[in-house]
């Protein structure tokens, strides 16, 4: 069976990573987004990844999760901590590699 490779969020770097995919590995990918989107060469799957159910099963049989998902900026501190505990603890037990992406800083305190 094929690995199913799931991109959350379709942002600039969600969508440079279905790209990548698509054109370099002809890999199909799902992309898991609030509201839906249509992107050619992907599969599309709706879900609010902060409730912890939907998480679950949007994530269910992934391979590989692609974590590209951001609150507004402003929206950081009231959601952003509950958006990745969702997500983590959807895939937590299983054999999911999780790619956690950035593209501008880390968020929080780091000891290290």
């Amino acid at each position: 069976m094929e690995m199913q490779h799931v991109i959350l969020g379709a942002g600039p770097v969600g969508r440079a990573i279905a790209e990548h995919l698509i054109e370099d590995h002809d890999i199909e990918p799902t992309i898991v987004t609030r509201s839906g989107t249509n992107i050619p060469g992907t599969l599309d799957r709706v879900a609010d990844l902060s409730d912890p159910e939907a998480a679950k099963q949007a994530l269910s049989g992934a391979g590989v999760v692609y974590q590209c998902s951001q609150p507004a900026y402003n929206r950081w501190p009231e959601d952003f901590p509950t958006l990745q505990r969702s997500i983590t603890a959807a895939i937590t037990g299983t054999e999911t590699v999780l790619v956690a992406t950035e593209n501008m800083y880390g968020y929080g305190p780091v000891d290290g």
